[in-house]
């Protein structure tokens, strides 16, 4: 901190310190109150905000963090009776004296986004029991016909992830059929004569 000879001088200028007159001769917090990162000021000794998951916690100020969801989740604030009250994208939580962190954090819950119901590929098939995130789609093709891509796509904070499988005639079909056809005509001009 900061060196002072009186205080009034020096320490006014700075949020909850004073001039430690006869000791140190520096500016020291006030009591319950701790220096800040600047080691100027100094701001209310209320400690880490309460533990939450799936948050990242920005300080705006030397009393105030701004709580943001993390990819993937949104913001609610209360879980009642079933029922989900969703916030805006952002909630904040002030320090005060004597008091600590006002507000409770708030909870960031992934089962609320919704995927949405994946698309059922052309001559195939798609069976997801739920589409909000962490779930996932099973892709299968009709009979005489092979799957092109991954089997399966899990619903992620920007949608079902990786790319769309496809089915295609399957190669060992077409090749049974081609030579099935030619079989057929033989016994056809076979059978004319």
């Amino acid at each position: 901190m900061k060196a002072c000879t009186s205080s009034t001088g020096e320490c006014a200028a700075h949020t909850n310190t004073a001039c430690n007159e006869g000791g140190t001769n520096k500016c020291e917090c006030f009591a319950g109150c701790i220096a800040a990162t600047d080691n100027n000021a100094c701001t209310f000794a209320c400690g880490s905000a309460t533990a939450m998951t799936d948050v990242t916690i920005t300080s705006i100020s030397l009393t105030s963090i701004i709580i943001t969801c993390n990819p993937g989740f949104e913001m609610v604030s209360c879980v009642d009776g079933g029922g989900s009250y969703t916030l805006s994208d952002t909630a904040t939580r002030y320090c005060v004296s004597g008091t600590g962190w006002v507000g409770s954090g708030p909870t960031c819950d992934a089962s609320l986004i919704d995927c949405g119901s994946p698309s059922e590929p052309e001559n195939g098939f798609v069976f997801a029991v739920t589409t909000t995130v962490g779930s996932t789609a099973l892709y299968s093709c009709e009979i005489g016909n092979e799957l092109v891509g991954d089997s399966t796509r899990t619903c992620g904070a920007s949608g079902w992830g990786y790319s769309e499988p496809f089915c295609e005639e399957s190669s060992a079909d077409a090749l049974v059929f081609s030579t099935w056809s030619a079989v057929a005509s033989t016994i056809f001009v076979l059978a004319m004569f």
